[in-house]
């Protein structure tokens, strides 16, 4: 018998979707990309329409055990076709994959005497994604100036005023708010974050 914690569920505008037959989720900090969700998909029921498939510009959420780890809007949309059937290709960025790949347009540009959670929400604030400073020793020492820097890419300046103060960054299942977290604390919990625990709700992985 399925138990529940052996159940992916992948969601579209916040109907079930079935047709999936494999799934990767990558989140990747050190390169551009954010979070990106491929699909593999027959879509048997294709012949419904476009009401019951992933398209461009549709809410794609996925759950592991009941746990949701992702959720963005389909980019790609890829036929692959054979004489005896036909498969899809499917990649989905997360609400906050602009972070990774839009650049700064130094606008104030400057920040005087404001904290991280101040200066790091206004960078994420240009395109949508919220910022969380969970506490830390960091948290109400202010920067004495801050200039953004013109093509640098808006995550790489979070990332880089995080190590200033001790944080590292933390995703979140909603994909529009980024965590900052102490470096002691590796772990939110039920705070916030993407809860995938070994053995639980997820069982073979690459780092």
């Amino acid at each position: 018998m399925i138990k529940a914690k052996d159940i992916a569920a992948v969601t579209v505008d916040g109907a079930p979707f079935t047709a999936w037959t494999e799934f990767e989720v990558e989140y990747n900090l050190q390169h551009t990309s954010v979070g990106l969700l491929r699909l593999s998909t027959t879509e048997p029921n294709a012949f419904l329409g476009k009401a019951t498939q992933i398209w461009p510009g549709r809410k794609v959420d996925l759950a592991l055990g009941g746990v949701p780890v992702f959720s963005g809007i389909p980019t790609v949309r890829q036929a692959h076709i054979a004489a005896a059937q036909h498969d899809l290709h499917i990649v989905v960025e997360s609400h906050d994959y602009p972070l990774g790949v839009g650049t700064l347009n130094p606008n104030p540009g400057e920040y005087k005497n404001q904290t991280i959670q101040q200066i790091t929400s206004a960078l994420a604030g240009k395109v949508g994604v919220a910022v969380k400073v969970h506490g830390g020793a960091g948290a109400g020492v202010p920067f004495p100036m801050y200039r953004e820097t013109a093509g640098q890419s808006i995550l790489s300046a979070i990332e880089t005023l995080a190590r200033c103060r001790n944080y590292h960054l933390c995703f979140d299942p909603t994909s529009a708010l980024l965590h900052l977290v102490p470096l002691d604390v590796p772990f939110l919990g039920g705070s916030g974050g993407i809860n995938l625990v070994e053995g639980k709700n997820f069982f073979d992985g690459t780092v």
